[in-house]
């Protein structure tokens, strides 16, 4: 005789947890500096079983497509840690092929809401790895038979399921990437046996579920970091994006100090003092072997253009001979004038015609 159907209370247990999932979200969203970002998943589950049944030695078991998907809420907690709650409906189950009989070929069809925890770890820029527990709240249970019978008497089968996940993603764009994980249950779904039943037969053995999971990812920023980004100079410009971190600079030069030579007259030549700034930027190349430079020239307005123009190209060029002077490599240098065409200051003056004679040395994009 097949057993009756029990009461089901995966549903409360579901929604138990769906209150403790949103609880959670919600305080880590509300942290004052809180970034977070959610997101839409959609993908193709290979799901199989394993079952420990000597009654099904007639049987191969094999792997059945499915779909998951849903949604989830990113919240970072550095730049490359996270954790990552889901929300996502997984057809899970396996193809049954008897070797005795086709007719006795059958697929069971299990559905999941699963709630994975993901902790996530991003070595580099655009690349994740995560891994975390997940729990299965069946929904949907059926054995379809290849002979067109179909039984739902598998109502006796675990209401949950208890798995751990692992895997990568990959972000394409900033908010579409592609992802692959396994899952792997570990809870007996068949432990008030017989949970299920197959052609007629009792299966008393152990009953658990596995799964590939591929798919795609969409994310839609929702907040502001959860970290501030390191800083290390403090000149407001986080240590990722600043070319010089350990130096105060300006966004305009990349994060890296404004290195500056001024002339009082209407001349190229390089003074002590000059020299003395030459020799700081000649050590702070040496301690930065990966960047590279741009010297600009610049006058005033005083005088003819095409002589200006022509100043301008020696002044910057007296310094890349200087640096040259030095042992700094000509390929990490550009010498450029640009004559009067950016001239500073009132040049009606003469402290204005000193801000324009000038030489910039810009660490180069």
């Amino acid at each position: 005789m097949k057993p009756q159907p029990t009461r089901n209370t995966a549903l409360e247990k579901f929604l138990l947890a769906m209150t403790l999932l949103f609880c959670t979200t919600q305080v880590l969203a509300q942290r004052p500096t809180a970034e977070s970002y959610f997101g839409l998943k959609a993908a193709a589950n290979f799901s199989s079983n394993s079952f420990k049944d000597p009654s099904l030695a007639d049987y191969n078991v094999k792997s059945k497509t499915g779909f998951a998907g849903g949604i989830y809420y990113n919240i970072s907690f550095s730049e490359k840690f996270s954790v990552q709650p889901e929300l996502l409906y997984s057809q899970m189950g396996s193809e049954l092929e008897s070797t005795v009989d086709e007719s006795n070929n059958a697929s069971l069809d299990l559905g999941y809401a699963s709630v994975p925890l993901l902790f996530k770890f991003s070595p580099i820029e655009r690349l994740g790895l995560f891994a975390g527990p997940q729990l299965d709240f069946m929904t949907d249970k059926k054995i379809n038979y290849e002979s067109g019978d179909d039984d739902d008497n598998v109502t006796q089968l675990n209401s949950i399921d208890f798995a751990l996940t692992a895997g990568a993603e990959f972000w394409i764009t900033k908010n579409i990437g592609v992802y692959g994980r396994y899952i792997l249950g570990l809870s007996n779904q068949n432990a008030q046996n017989p949970g299920l039943w197959l052609n007629d037969e009792v299966v008393t053995g152990k009953i658990t579920n596995s799964a590939i999971q591929v798919g795609v990812t969409i994310g839609f920023p929702a907040g502001e970091s959860i970290y501030t980004p390191k800083d290390s100079d403090g000149d407001g410009i986080s240590d990722n994006e600043d070319k010089c971190p350990d130096v105060a600079g300006t966004a305009n030069n990349l994060g890296c100090p404004d290195m500056v030579l001024y002339y009082s007259h209407s001349e190229a030549n390089l003074d002590s003092a000059d020299m003395m700034n030459l020799d700081k930027v000649v050590t702070f190349l040496n301690n930065n072997p990966s960047l590279n430079i741009v010297i600009e020239g610049y006058t005033s307005t005083e005088g003819e253009s095409d002589f200006n123009q022509k100043l301008s190209e020696k002044r910057a060029n007296a310094s890349m001979e200087y640096l040259l002077s030095k042992g700094i490599s000509k390929k990490r240098m550009k010498a450029i004038g640009y004559g009067e065409q950016f001239a500073i200051g009132d040049n009606d003056t003469e402290e204005g015609k000193i801000k324009s004679r000038r030489v910039v040395i810009r660490v180069a994009k």
